[in-house]
């Protein structure tokens, strides 16, 4: 996006993005049920394959964990894959956005969903 004349500024990398995970993320002090299975399935997904029981994994162990997950990530965050609560892929428009209405959908059931479900 060109901002002033010859200077242009990135768009939809850096601390951009940080707006609408702080957004979701800071929204309950608990989470919901729906964040708990999302969350879990994640878990599930990134363990796959590793034999270890989850319970007995130290702070090294995860933290080698969660670097081959980023390193299989792309740099260019316009190729990643963004799931909603449910696992689906939001799918992406012919310029790269995501969804909005997508998106949309997540933060409006992520804030209809109780927190904790003891509320």
């Amino acid at each position: 996006m060109e901002t002033w004349p010859g200077l242009t500024l990135s768009v939809g990398i850096g601390n951009q993005v940080s707006v609408e995970f702080n957004l979701l993320y800071r929204w309950h002090s608990a989470i919901s049920r729906r964040d708990e299975d999302w969350s879990n399935r994640f878990f599930q997904e990134l363990l796959q394959g590793d034999s270890r029981n989850p319970e007995d994994l130290t702070d090294e162990d995860l933290k080698e964990i969660f670097h081959k997950f980023k390193d299989a990530y792309s740099k260019d965050p316009s190729e990643w894959q963004i799931r909603d609560h449910d696992g689906k892929v939001i799918q992406r428009n012919e310029s790269g956005s995501l969804d909005d209405d997508a998106l949309n959908a997540v933060i409006t059931n992520g804030t209809d969903d109780l927190a904790g479900e003891y509320c």
